[in-house]
């Protein structure tokens, strides 16, 4: 999945569709293409081959995202929140 991927520090290239663009609104981290031409598809992927500065920019975006977001425990930590809120105002 673009998740796993991004963890691992892969680059990720996406189409512009709603669930995509909402992970990374900013555009700091995904590499977005607005057509399905293969030469723009491939002349995102060798820019960023060839900037190893951006890239090691965006890697770290990416995983700091990830991590901050969807790992297991910053999943659990909105759940907390969630119930613990849910809980205080049913006991109110």
């Amino acid at each position: 999945s673009d998740l796993e991927s991004l963890i691992l520090g892969l680059p990720v290239i996406a189409s512009r569709h709603p669930g995509i663009i909402v992970l990374d609104q900013e555009e700091d981290f995904l590499l977005f293409y607005d057509d399905n031409n293969l030469d723009t598809i491939l002349n995102i992927i060798m820019n960023e081959r060839n900037n190893t500065d951006l890239y090691r920019s965006r890697l770290k975006k990416g995983i700091d995202h990830i991590q901050k977001h969807f790992t297991s425990e910053a999943v659990s930590a909105r759940y907390i929140v969630m119930y613990t809120t849910l809980l205080r105002k049913m006991s109110a």
